[in-house]
């Protein structure tokens, strides 16, 4: 009788160490579960990229682009993309780009619209370019990206802190600081606003072998 009674006894106690065990597995593997959730990107995920579009014929100057990329499991086109400046480079665009295709580094084809009834299709845009980190103390600081010639030619004598219409384009409208663009290898003026505080600096871009992951960084 009593081995019986230590049996059962010794049967509770297996159950409910096994039970606590089991619960606290299944709970730091539903943490875990969790954590990579809240930090994995998700499927709609895109980065901004800021993009020179080289275009010929020279005849005609677009009104607009379209960027596609197209295989056996992608399908995209972007939206359409209003050029916000003109240099030695082509034509400048943003663009938000799925990080599924970034990662992939495609050619894209591109549909440049001269007018309402003319389109010119091509191929051979390259968007994996330099991913810049964008940061200020403190947070929540506006950021515009400007060519360096732009700025010098156009903007920078003008009365740009009082005329924010003159920088609008070059807005990173993705989200305010911190956040990351990518850029091609382009010389930027990065303005930061905070408030009706202004902070100007100059990135110089290194090549994307040589540093693939750039910053610039501010205190106000």
């Amino acid at each position: 009788m009593k081995l019986l009674c230590f049996i059962k006894t010794a049967g509770l106690i297996a159950v409910f160490i096994l039970s606590r065990y089991y619960n606290g597995y299944a709970q730091q593997h539903a943490d875990s579960a969790s954590a990579v959730q809240q930090t994995a990107p998700g499927n709609d995920s895109t980065l901004l990229s800021f993009v020179h579009i080289s275009y010929r014929p020279k005849w005609a100057k677009p009104q607009s682009f379209r960027l596609s990329f197209s295989n056996n499991e992608i399908q995209w086109q972007s939206n359409e993309l209003k050029p916000i400046t003109l240099d030695s480079l082509g034509f400048l665009v943003k663009v938000n780009v799925p990080i599924k295709l970034y990662h992939l580094n495609p050619m894209y084809s591109c549909t440049a619209t001269i007018n309402p009834t003319k389109k010119i299709s091509y191929g051979g845009v390259n968007i994996h370019g330099i991913q810049l980190e964008l940061r200020s103390n403190p947070q929540k600081a506006e950021v515009y990206l400007i060519p360096r010639r732009i700025w010098l030619n156009q903007i920078q004598n003008s009365n740009w802190q009082k005329n924010n219409a003159l920088i609008e384009t070059f807005l990173v409208d993705s989200d305010k600081t911190d956040t990351t663009v990518n850029i091609d290898e382009t010389v930027y003026t990065v303005i930061f606003k905070l408030n009706d505080k202004f902070l100007v600096r100059t990135h110089y871009t290194k090549p994307q072998q040589v540093e693939p992951r750039q910053k610039v960084s501010v205190d106000f």
